[in-house]
Formats: C-alpha cells, sequence, structure tokens
C-alpha cells in the first residue's frame, strides 16, 4: 500500500462538554484545501470523545465540508489522540456525481491540535 496527501484542514472547536471519562467537542468551522478542492468546514459536526484509564483518547468525529464549487463531503474520522500523537481512519462521502468517487477509497490522517484548532493531513490509501 501507498499513500498519497490529498488534503489538510484546518478545524476550529467549540465548548468542550466534560462527562468524565467521554467528552463532546463541537466543531465550530474551518476551512481544508488541496490542489484540486478546497472549501470551508460547516458549523454543527462534533467530536466524541472516550478517555480510557490509560490516558488514551478515543475519538470519533463527524462533520460536513462544503467546496467552493457548492457540493457537500460528509466525512467520519475514528481515531486515537495520546499526547502529540493523533491517527485516524477516515471516510468521506458525497452524493455529488464530482465526488461519488470519494465513496469508494479509504483515508488516513494524521493531526495535531494548537490553540483549539485542529490541523489535518488527510492521505489516500492506494
Amino acid at each position: 500500500m501507498e499513500l498519497k496527501l490529498f488534503l489538510e484542514a484546518e478545524i476550529v472547536l467549540g465548548e468542550v462538554q466534560d462527562l468524565g471519562a467521554r467528552r463532546i467537542v463541537r466543531v465550530m468551522g474551518g476551512k481544508f484545501w488541496s490542489e484540486e478542492l478546497k472549501g470551508t468546514i460547516l458549523e454543527g459536526g462534533g467530536d466524541w470523545q472516550q478517555i480510557r484509564a490509560d490516558g488514551v483518547v478515543e475519538i470519533d468525529t463527524r462533520y460536513t465540508l462544503k467546496t467552493d464549487d457548492g457540493a457537500l463531503i460528509y466525512l467520519t474520522n475514528q481515531g486515537l489522540r495520546d499526547g502529540g500523537y493523533m491517527r485516524t481512519f477516515s471516510r468521506f462521502e458525497s452524493n455529488d456525481e464530482r465526488y461519488t468517487w470519494l465513496n469508494k477509497r479509504l483515508f488516513v490522517s494524521d493531526g495535531a491540535k494548537v490553540d483549539g484548532v485542529v490541523k489535518h493531513s488527510f492521505y489516500e490509501v492506494l
């Protein structure tokens, strides 16, 4: 297998609902870009987290991308965060004919949280 950089994103986070071993973090917006694709991340998604006994955070994020050409793309990420380590497996879904090819591909990402913004690099698994 090989990885090919697909796109990069900055996700702005909102308030944290702390439920002890679980947290819910609201997605407030953001942006994404690549050579072929760019746009905004819409407000309203979230990150549902479970904090394990060993301190590792299991992340489950879901939010919507809106491309500059008007298409909507749903993105889900599941993975782990442990200190500076953040890795996810990701799925992009769209019913827009220009982007339905995304429904047939798998992606992974690495990321980092800096001052309330998560920066992700998404890679297509070839």
